[in-house]
């Protein structure tokens, strides 16, 4: 009998428990949507902490191929949790972590700066590991959101050489297309 009621008891638990989505969306004010920022590692090798620390994350909502509201300083939560307020719940919200200093260089202006212009940002390898690894990340809005998830990807590719001959020094590199 002690056992059906603790099978019981373990069921009801199971059943009524809140999903990391649901927690999202019970604290929200209205109109915010909570944003999971997932940093993607590396998909095999040796990765460290270091290559997938999230430090600062801007988002940038464009409608129309126009910059329309930006969103400095998400600071996500110990879950990676942060939370946004769009003006309007349409469009593309661009996020980057860790680029503050290529941000401030690029000098964005709302209703100035073009979607172009934005995914033609430039930056040196020094301004893409100054604050950590640059990493992005997009979600298109929608009026019925609350929630949701975005996989940041980094912007620096690291290539590790394995080869079993010691001695051999690697002078030069090529790929064969773009990335």
């Amino acid at each position: 009998m002690k056992n059906i009621i603790g099978v019981c008891t373990l069921l009801l638990l199971f059943l009524c428990g809140c999903s990391a989505e649901d927690s999202m969306q019970q604290e929200l004010p209205e109109g915010a949507i909570g944003v999971r920022l997932i940093a993607m590692g590396m998909a095999e090798g040796e990765t460290s902490n270091s290559e997938s620390v999230v430090n600062e994350v801007e988002g940038f909502r464009f409608e129309g191929g126009m910059l329309k509201e930006v969103f400095d300083r998400l600071n996500p939560d110990t879950e990676g949790v942060c939370h946004l307020q769009p003006l309007q719940m349409r469009g593309t919200v661009y996020f980057l972590a860790n680029a503050s200093d290529i941000i401030q260089k690029a000098a964005l202006q709302v209703d100035k700066t073009t979607l172009e212009e934005f995914l033609d940002l430039q930056a040196t390898a020094s301004e893409m590991t100054a604050s950590g690894i640059v990493m992005s990340g997009q979600i298109e809005l929608s009026t019925d959101m609350t929630s949701t998830s975005v996989i940041l990807k980094r912007s620096v590719l690291r290539i590790d050489l394995d080869s079993p001959f010691e001695g051999i020094q690697v002078n030069n590199l090529s790929f064969a297309s773009e990335f």
